[in-house]
């Protein structure tokens, strides 16, 4: 018969309970604190179930802040996967950031300023739909929408 391990001493006597409850609602990893208290992570999910604290997303640290990222999308106009490359995040993790921030976010390209006389001339001209919306950073559809001045305003 074999003998019985003794059965480990409860967490709460273990590790310092409201120590790891503030640097978690402070944003430290439940991995990083399970690994600095010889715990497992599950560990720390039920120490916070019992207290009440509700858990949270894996959050990109971004180099940028919310402000800044709303600064760029309003005011300079970049496109939101123009500044998720910029960052290597995904669109999502910008278009959050901007939802938090309470930006209402463009829809396609019927926000951005297009010079639609140039674009006619340009395609009166010659140059191909595709060649112009390239040049722009828009979709053809948009650039024949502008040619045929139905924006579906």
């Amino acid at each position: 018969m074999r003998a019985k391990r003794p059965r480990p001493a409860p967490l709460e006597d273990r590790i310092p309970v409201q120590e790891v409850l503030d640097r978690y609602e402070a944003g430290e990893a439940a991995r990083c604190l399970a690994e600095e208290f010889s715990v497992s992570e599950r560990s720390i999910f039920r120490l916070l179930e019992r207290y009440d604290i509700p858990r949270r997303g894996i959050r990109a640290n971004l180099p940028l802040s919310n402000k800044e990222i709303v600064r760029r999308y309003l005011v300079e106009r970049q496109e939101i996967k123009q500044i998720a490359a910029e960052l290597g995040v995904s669109r999502h993790t910008v278009a959050s950031r901007l939802d938090e921030e309470g930006v209402v976010r463009r829809v396609g390209h019927r926000g951005v300023n297009l010079p639609d006389d140039e674009i006619r001339d340009r395609h009166a001209q010659g140059e191909s739909i595709r060649s112009i919306a390239r040049s722009y950073g828009v979709s053809p559809p948009t650039i024949r929408a502008r040619i045929s001045g139905d924006l579906g305003d």
